[in-house]
């Protein structure tokens, strides 16, 4: 019997390179990323563990991830990597714009609003929108596509197609519904300089993202208001609210008096 050596496909990325004019630097963006699936290689069976014992997967995973898997390994080597990458950037979810951002997450210092003179594509669909009307772009209220994509990718991990999909079928205000019809590309999230995680981590972690939903464990959901609060106390301790002193009813010499009224 003849045996045939098997060759594993190549995998190609295809990256745009994008000019910045004001820092006269050059940009590779990403245009296609495939996943391990694209070559039938098959994670069932696996668990989180397994995950984090690949020593690539560690090196590249954003150093905010791997600080937070590190402080406590042994218990946080069983959470899902969607969960501890949601976890290491919560406190997104209390940012109301890139410069909160910023100041709450340094490696983000790229982002910057998207410049929209002789822009096409969504975000003159955008534009051009939100000049003929004042409602919010998106259901919720909020009205900042940048921000929008930074959460998706790093509170939900979810890749460009998967963001579209949510933003047209989900986000999106109705009232824009047939106004803002173009898809949001790579080139949109480096308008506002918005970056992914490095390719090599992020293929493992698409690949794996979807088996490793029954490992989930359960964490603690705050409110906005609770993790701006969780930062007052973490970087400014002196300005942090007191906490709520809990007094009887009555002092004890009111309650005494009441007490003999009775």
């Amino acid at each position: 019997m003849k045996i045939t050596k098997i060759q594993l496909a190549e995998n190609k990325y295809f990256y745009q390179k994008k000019q910045n004019n004001k820092t006269n630097t050059t940009q590779t963006i990403p245009m296609q990323m495939n996943a391990y699936q694209d070559f039938r290689i098959n994670f069932r069976g696996r668990t989180p563990e397994n995950f984090y014992a690949q020593e690539f997967n560690v090196r590249h995973m954003p150093e905010r991830m791997k600080e937070y898997l590190n402080q406590d390994y042994e218990t946080r080597k069983h959470i899902p990597p969607q969960q501890i990458m949601s976890e290491s950037f919560k406190y997104l979810e209390a940012a109301d714009n890139f410069s909160d951002v910023k100041s709450i997450y340094p490696e983000f210092s790229n982002l910057h609003e998207a410049n929209l003179k002789g822009r096409t594509g969504i975000l003159a669909d955008i534009k051009l929108s939100r000049e003929l009307s004042d409602t919010p772009l998106f259901k919720d209220g909020s009205d900042h596509l940048g921000m929008y994509l930074l959460k998706k990718i790093y509170l939900e991990g979810k890749t460009i197609k998967e963001i579209n999909k949510d933003f047209y079928e989900k986000d999106l205000n109705p009232e824009y519904r047939g106004a803002i019809t173009q898809p949001i590309t790579y080139g949109t999230t480096s308008a506002y300089g918005i970056q992914y995680p490095k390719t090599d981590f992020w293929n493992s972690f698409i690949a794996t993202r979807d088996e490793y939903k029954k490992f989930f464990v359960d964490l603690p959901k705050q409110s906005k208001a609770e993790l701006k609060q969780e930062l007052i106390k973490k970087h400014h301790p002196e300005k942090s609210e007191p906490e709520k002193k809990y007094s009887r009813k009555y002092a004890l010499k009111k309650y005494q008096k009441q007490l003999l009224k009775d």
